[in-house]
Parts: C-alpha cells; sequence; structure tokens
C-alpha cells in the first residue's frame, strides 16, 4: 500500500511540474499571429519514471531511491532548461544520535559531463535535523541544460557529508543510477 502511495504521490507532482511549466509559457498566439522563422518549433512531451527501490547505506542514514523521472521541458524560452530530473526518495536516520543530512546540497552529473544542482523551488524541504529513527519522504528536482532528457543514460549522484549532533562529519558519497533503454 505505501509502494502505491508513493507512486501516486510522485505521480501527482510530476504532474503538477508539467502543468507549471507549460503555464509558465505565457499566453498562446492568437490565430492571426506567424511565427517568425528563428523561433523553436512545438516540443514534443516526454516523460519517463523508471522504478528503482535501491537502498543507499551512509552509515547513519539510508537513502532509498525510489524512483527517478525524466521531463522534458516544454517551455520554449531560451533560459528554460532543456528538461528535469526528479528524483523520488526517502531519508531515514538509523542511529541514536540526532543527524543533519541536507539533500538540497546534492549534485548530480549527466552522463559524465553535466553538473546540476537541485532546483529548490520544485523540490520537497528534507534538510535539516534528523532525529533517531524518523524517516522522511520527498523528491529531489535537477535542471537538464545541456542535453534532451531522453538521451541521459547515466547519472552520478554526489551525496553530501552527514553531520551528528557531536560534530562527526562522514564523507560526501558517489552513487550511479543507469538509465535503462527498454524502460523509454
Amino acid at each position: 500500500m505505501e509502494k502505491v502511495t508513493t507512486k501516486i504521490i510522485f505521480s501527482l507532482v510530476l504532474s503538477l511540474v508539467l502543468l507549471i511549466s507549460g503555464c509558465s509559457s505565457g499566453q498562446e498566439p492568437s490565430p492571426t499571429t506567424t511565427t517568425a522563422p528563428q523561433e523553436k518549433a512545438d516540443i514534443a512531451v516526454f516523460s519517463q519514471t523508471k522504478e528503482l527501490n535501491q537502498i543507499i547505506d551512509l552509515d547513519t542514514m539510508k537513502l532509498r531511491i525510489i524512483n527517478v523521472s525524466l521531463v522534458r521541458n516544454t517551455d520554449p524560452s531560451e533560459d528554460a532548461p532543456l528538461g528535469k530530473i526528479a528524483l523520488g526518495i526517502e531519508i531515514g536516520n538509523t542511529s541514536n544520535k540526532d543527524i543533519q543530512f541536507y539533500p538540497e546540497e546534492f549534485e548530480m552529473t549527466i552522463d559524465g559531463q553535466e553538473i546540476s544542482s537541485p532546483d529548490l523551488t520544485l523540490t520537497s524541504s528534507l534538510g535539516g535535523t534528523y532525529p533517531p529513527q524518523r524517516v522522511q519522504q520527498g523528491f529531489i528536482t535537477f535542471p537538464v541544460r545541456e542535453r534532451e532528457v531522453t538521451s541521459v543514460k547515466e547519472l552520478q549522484l554526489t551525496i553530501p557529508p552527514i553531520t551528528d549532533q557531536d560534530g562527526a562529519s562522514t564523507e560526501a558519497k558517489e552513487y550511479t543510477i543507469f538509465i535503462d533503454d527498454s524502460e523509454a
């Protein structure tokens, strides 16, 4: 039941992101308006979600990547990203101490080239202090600026250090997610 609820919540959030992206493009031109040759043509909608359910053990914390979604941006403006990558995640403190953890500081390398930081306007507020045995779910959204999301094959996630209540810190960790072509 929890897995179904997570899928429904993530689907609703993804739909909201698509709706906001579509609404932010402004008014549609009237039928009598002509399009200048240098303007972009209509962009076909593309979205793909891959269920992962993979657990990353961070010693005092466990991070479960529930799914990854690739969404092409349909906003034709020049400064808009080409798309977005959203990670559905669940974070749990497995220690007996308070832990400070900030997923908003994640960094993603896309296909070994483009480095992206989360878009905080489209990311759940997950950072802060996690008391012992606390679990929280949400999503982190990364803008993609250098390539079409339909061609993304590998995501390298850099997870920031974790600090406990005594000030002890772990090192940043790397985690790789492979996007399977058969899912498209």
